[in-house]
């Protein structure tokens, strides 16, 4: 996954070189302005630093750092190219290795980083998404930024196909190549990033609404956050098999049940005939489909207006034929 125009090593914080701090001097506190005691901070000694040259060359021409502040999340933190190098290639690099790495070092579901305001679309152009408003660090502006499709973006790195995806992987309305994926971890997180973005609705169609796939307290998270953000935010979900759903304990049932005005869960009517795929419809552009509701495979895209359109009146049809599950209206569902 390294263009081979370029090595990349490897240090802890302990043995961090001279050739790096000096590097992170000239960016961050010679152009930056950035106190050096904000700039030398405690994680430094626990975190993973790597440094970034030139095939065969002698000096370091980016560098980067990355830690497991917590189970299952990493940060990428420290990012720096000099000048000179800025426009090629170097900077992607470095951020992949720095994703690839975390991945495969700490087992990780999600990776984070504080983004500079100006470096935004550097970051957008590798699927992370702003998950915050503006904040001052070190006297910067900076935006929170999260890439929730990690196994996705690797995958599409290895197999050579983000370049269909740029300039802005996994965002709504402007990543227009679908995203085919046969396990329910690349599902799952591709229904991260929709619910992540999410503004006013999401329409859920699946039978057994599937855990494998939907049974995840990230994707939850995001859902709530957008249901408690807008009044008028809904989320309505269908299903058949109610009974083994509520005798669950499903994420997406339990925040139900702390949310039941603004998240609705319903059975299909027993006369009314199955409308064979599952699907998930968020606002206007996005979509995911899987042919065979018992199947892991389908696919999703960030800008399919019209099908979602279609799919939208197929589900309201449905939702009106449907009614409250007698099992989960135990629960005021």
């Amino acid at each position: 996954m390294i263009d081979p125009a370029f090595d990349i090593d490897e240090f802890r914080g302990e043995n961090l070189p001279d050739a790096i701090k000096q590097l992170r001097q000239q960016v961050f506190i010679g152009e930056q302005n950035v106190p050096a005691e904000l700039e030398w901070d405690e994680l430094d000694p626990v975190a993973i630093h790597i440094g970034i040259r030139e095939k065969n060359g002698n000096h370091y021409i980016g560098c980067a750092r990355f830690l497991e502040p917590s189970p299952g999340t990493v940060i990428i933190g420290r990012m720096a190219v000099i000048p000179g190098n800025r426009r090629g290639g170097c900077g992607r690099q470095l951020l992949h290795h720095a994703i690839a790495r975390g991945f495969d070092h700490f087992h990780c579901h999600t990776i984070n980083l504080s983004a500079q305001v100006t470096a935004i679309p550097f970051y957008q152009n590798s699927g992370f998404l702003c998950v915050s408003e503006e904040y001052i660090e070190a006297g910067i502006r900076h935006r929170k930024m999260t890439l929730p499709c990690i196994n996705n973006l690797l995958g599409a790195l290895q197999d050579n196909r983000l370049s269909a995806h740029l300039p802005t992987p996994f965002h709504h309305g402007a990543d227009t190549h679908a995203w085919f994926f046969s396990t329910p971890d690349l599902s799952s997180e591709l229904l991260t990033a929709f619910a992540i973005q999410a503004r006013d609705s999401i329409e859920i169609y699946d039978p057994a609404l599937n855990p494998d796939i939907f049974d995840s307290e990230l994707l939850t998270e995001y859902i709530s956050k957008m249901v408690r953000q807008s009044r008028y935010a809904q989320v309505r979900i269908l299903v058949k098999d109610d009974k083994s759903i509520a005798q669950s304990h499903h994420a997406l049932v339990e925040l139900a049940k702390r949310l039941p005005s603004g998240i609705r869960i319903q059975t299909g009517h027993p006369d009314f005939p199955d409308p064979g795929p599952a699907f998930v419809l968020v606002d206007r552009n996005m979509l995911m489909f899987r042919k065979d509701p018992g199947s892991p495979e389908g696919f999703a895209n960030f800008s399919r207006p019209d099908t979602v359109r279609q799919l939208r009146d197929s589900f309201d049809d449905m939702w009106k034929r449907s009614r409250r599950s007698r099992e989960l209206n135990t629960f005021g569902l």
